[in-house]
């Protein structure tokens, strides 16, 4: 190997832990911080509050779940690059001049990298959401190792069965007031949307846009968008009771493009959200 390879090799591998574990984390936002909203931002709360439904207390709780099973598809960007896959190429045109052993990905692999699918099963019976996140890897500790390039798949899960507490309907005051916290905390309402036939609330803040699923308010699903609208290092169980349908960072910017692939609502009991799995 020739002293350039080595530095470069080198370089690369110390900076290739900045990923996507040293990225995006998605928090949910305090209602605490709070800083003065604008006209503009009022005008389009107050005509957004005037499309607001009742909703009805009896439909609170656990068991009034609907069967409900979501697929959503995300791509974590920093400044508006995959990362993951930007390391890759890096680490291996660093690696075919080291002349140390290599093994590349192929396209489906490399096509992974960055990017994360999130399943989420609920119903009256269990609520259950599980992330896959697939990251750049390697065989073993040692220096020479680095070379041998591994698709990396992370899962995580959440389940809660039958919690009464988690599942209370959204009423029309309650929404009035995560919407006003909400906009005090820098997000913009923009308005309602559907996607794929399921309704969602758009809000945009200075570094992202995202739509969050607003047809789950009487049954205690928030609107309130998180402040990195997916790509996480969070538990799955962040999806468990707001669920965003579509997001991505401003032009340039950091964040999640985060699609929506499948989306079931309907009534009764999910064959496959058993709690034996």
């Amino acid at each position: 190997m020739n002293k350039y390879s080595f530095v470069a090799l080198i370089a690369i591998l110390a900076i290739g832990g900045f990923s996507l574990f040293g990225g995006t984390v998605r928090s949910h936002n305090s209602a605490s911080v709070l800083e003065p909203s604008s006209k503009q931002g009022s005008s389009q709360l107050n005509a957004a509050e005037a499309v607001i439904d009742d909703t009805s207390a009896s439909d609170s709780g656990a068991k009034s779940l609907p069967a409900l099973h979501v697929i959503l598809a995300w791509e974590s960007l920093q400044n508006g690059e995959n990362w993951e896959r930007k390391n890759y190429r890096a680490r291996l045109d660093a690696c075919q001049g080291s002349g140390w052993p290599t093994r590349a990905l192929s396209a489906e692999e490399e096509a992974k990298l960055g990017t994360g699918e999130v399943e989420i099963l609920i119903d009256a019976r269990r609520q259950f959401a599980q992330q896959t996140i697939w990251t750049l890897g390697d065989e073993g500790d040692g220096v020479q190792s680095a070379c041998l390039i591994r698709l990396e798949k992370h899962m995580d899960h959440d389940v809660i069965e039958d919690d009464a507490g988690l599942y209370e309907a959204i009423d029309s005051d309650s929404r009035i007031q995560q919407r006003q916290s909400l906009q005090s905390s820098g997000w913009r309402l923009m308005g309602e949307e559907q996607i794929k036939g399921q309704p969602c609330t758009r809000w945009q803040n200075d570094r992202q846009s995202v739509c969050m699923w607003s047809g789950g308010m009487k049954w205690g699903f928030a609107e309130s968008p998180s402040d990195a609208a997916g790509c996480t290092v969070d538990g799955a169980g962040t999806y468990l009771d707001a669920i965003p349908l579509d997001a991505e960072p401003l032009e340039g910017g950091s964040g999640c493009r985060m699609q929506l692939k499948s989306f079931s609502l309907g009534e009764g009991l999910l064959p496959s959200n058993n709690p034996s799995e």
